[in-house]
């Protein structure tokens, strides 16, 4: 349970710091309390080791902002792509 709770922290990191609520595709589901997060647009999860996140593809979508320092805490992250999000900014963690 624990995990679940750090990765929609990180996920709600990643929304407000990139402008969730101007996104194109995703942003009504995003953060829902009724969907598992793996299930929330561009997120990927390993379904065989407890549902973490393996990978977050959210391109083409309006992003805006910095990318939070929070997604540094995924340790099963192998994988992301924010491409053509042109007002993102800031290092990646």
């Amino acid at each position: 349970f624990r995990h679940r709770l750090q990765q929609r922290f990180i996920l709600a990191a990643l929304y407000y710091s990139t402008s969730g609520n101007s996104w194109l595709k995703g942003k009504d589901t995003f953060l829902s309390h009724d969907k598992h997060e793996c299930d929330w647009h561009g997120i990927t999860c390993d379904n065989e080791h407890q549902d973490v996140i393996t990978a977050i593809n959210i391109t083409n979508n309006n992003l805006s902002g910095f990318i939070p320092e929070e997604l540094a805490k995924l340790p099963t992250l192998k994988h992301l792509n924010l491409s053509n999000n042109h007002a993102l900014h800031g290092p990646i963690p």
